[in-house]
């Protein structure tokens, strides 16, 4: 999603590659990783060393809980795709965060990135994750809702509708109620997050978009408009096509 990707250039930055920690890491990385012929173990290793050179970048320069809480979670966001397209174990991943701890220096030594829990409900990590990267970046999509000559409109509002079949199929199988256990914290919370945020952004008079009730059986389609202007777009480029090249108003009219 277009949008996203300044998001994403934020927190997993390959810039880091060349700082003193690299060696360390590297060896790190070596001995954590498969070496089954079956994986990709140059793949492995990048992701592996993108991972421990972004915790330290975060874990020297993060401003407050709150701030080192959201950043977390962008690295959750990165590794789960990764996690699903390179097939890594989630064992190699928790033996990557446990060395990370004699590797990197923290401003508090309670400070880790590492969510046991979070990590093992990966069942259910695509939904989840649409749904923390929406709350946690409720302030940027709501700027680009507001200014209607965004560049990523579209995409944010295709982002939209998919965190509202991702918040609709957590709140049916898991989180059917507003109150949950302490257990299903980590479903459910981002869940309740999620509808309160939305049902503000809904509600905003600054916003001139239909967006879909999330009670409602029947989606609004907020993409209908982005589909309509391709297709205008399309025409168009198809019209300046044809007055570029009267060769095929000749052709046409010989028809």
């Amino acid at each position: 999603i277009p949008f996203l990707e300044d998001i994403w250039e934020k927190y997993i930055l390959d810039k880091y590659v060349n700082d003193g920690n690299e060696p360390k890491f590297f060896i790190s990385c070596n001995s954590n990783i498969s070496h089954s012929k079956r994986i990709n173990v140059g793949e492995q290793m990048d992701i592996c060393r993108t991972l421990l050179r972004s915790m330290k970048h975060l874990y020297s320069t993060y401003k407050s809980d709150n701030d080192l809480s959201k950043h977390c979670y962008n690295i959750y966001y990165w590794l789960y795709y990764e996690i699903k397209q390179h097939s890594i174990s989630y064992d190699t991943i928790q033996s990557i965060f446990d060395s990370s701890n004699s590797l990197i220096e923290k401003k508090q030594k309670n400070v880790d990135c590492f969510d046991l829990k979070l990590y093992k409900i990966f069942d259910e990590a695509e939904n989840l994750v649409m749904l923390h990267i929406f709350n946690n970046n409720i302030n940027v999509i709501r700027e680009i809702l507001t200014q209607n000559d965004d560049s990523n409109i579209c995409s944010c509002k295709e982002f939209i509708q998919q965190c509202i079949d991702s918040y609709r199929n957590m709140r049916l199988t898991h989180c059917p109620n507003v109150t949950f256990s302490t257990e299903k914290m980590h479903t459910c919370l981002p869940v309740n997050m999620f509808e309160t945020n939305y049902k503000e952004l809904h509600s905003s008079k600054l916003i001139d978009y239909e967006l879909s009730e999330l009670s409602s059986i029947t989606s609004t389609n907020i993409i209908d408009d982005c589909q309509s202007e391709k297709i205008d777009a399309d025409q168009a480029s198809t019209v300046q096509n044809i007055q570029s090249d009267p060769s095929i108003i000749q052709r046409a009219s010989h028809a």
